[in-house]
């Protein structure tokens, strides 16, 4: 099983060193609903997933979207 730097979307957006706004703008959303993402992650769409996965050049399971049940992954078919 592959190893996995798996960070929330908030450690992630740090990680990447960008600001909400910069992430919003590339998401093609309004600030405000990304930070609604970072401040509920577990209401985050599967579309809205992949997007961030492209913004924080990352595959989607290595971010955590259930910060209560971590262990909960998200299946994505290519």
């Amino acid at each position: 099983m592959a190893s996995f730097n798996r960070r929330t979307v908030r450690e992630w957006r740090a990680y990447r060193r960008l600001t909400k706004s910069e992430v919003a703008k590339q998401m093609e959303v309004h600030t405000q609903t990304y930070s609604r993402m970072e401040d509920k992650p577990e209401n985050i769409t599967l579309t809205h997933a992949v997007k961030l996965s492209s913004v924080f050049k990352c595959d989607p399971k290595e971010i955590i979207f259930f910060e209560e049940e971590p262990n909960i992954m998200l299946e994505v078919v290519n």
